[in-house]
């Protein structure tokens, strides 16, 4: 995917001399279904949205496709409180973290049941310590990119019946939700864009 390389240079160091071009080739490896791994960059190459979906699906067909044998089997759950559990590979010092930690402590407890399920690093600095006070769970799943392990982490959510949200393109654990482990599964925040699979309902964003 060097186009994709150069593309995503351009971006970051506002080269457009080529850009142009670039953008064309990278359209046209979207049509090809050669686009695999680079929906990121495709955001800020494309403005189409309907290109930006198929980039996003080409990514999650496989091996990120629906489990044939999902964890929630359409099961209605009754608690006293909505459950709400929190993916991301950001519960540390990172610009996402600072974003997001006062919506993890400002959230209705006597409403909410939070839990945070963690797949990024062991950090140890102020900002994990101030989300690990945030949540009254927070399970460190690491490791989860593995088929078993995917499995063991989208069991977590399943057994805590959460609402499972994830965020960030870096490090993503999308495999997690494609077990399908709670009813409702919504993107937020992390990647500004359709996640483009069919295990997740909806993304949270701003109006276009």
């Amino acid at each position: 995917m060097r186009w994709a390389i150069c593309v995503d240079c351009e971006l970051r160091s506002c080269e457009w001399t080529h850009f142009t071009p670039s953008v064309a080739q990278v359209s046209a490896a979207v049509a090809e279904g050669g686009a695999r791994r680079c929906p990121w960059v495709f955001l800020g190459a494309s403005g189409s949205a309907a290109a930006q979906l198929a980039c996003a699906r080409d990514v999650h067909r496989r091996p990120l496709s629906a489990a044939a044998t999902p964890l929630w089997r359409g099961e209605r759950y009754r608690h006293d409180r909505i459950r709400v559990a929190y993916l991301s590979a950001d519960f540390h010092e990172h610009a996402t973290a600072h974003l997001i930690a006062e919506l993890f402590e400002v959230h209705d407890a006597a409403r909410f049941e939070l839990t945070a399920v963690s797949f990024g690093p062991e950090t140890n600095d102020p900002m994990r310590e101030r989300l690990r006070r945030a949540f009254p769970r927070f399970v460190d799943v690491r490791g989860a990119q593995r088929p078993r392990r995917r499995r063991d982490a989208a069991r977590v959510g399943n057994r805590h019946r959460g609402r499972p949200r994830t965020d960030s393109p870096r490090n993503s654990r999308t495999g997690i939700l494609a077990l399908r482990p709670a009813p409702v599964q919504v993107n937020y925040l992390g990647y500004p864009g359709t996640m483009g699979a069919p295990y997740i309902d909806y993304i949270i964003a701003d109006r276009a």
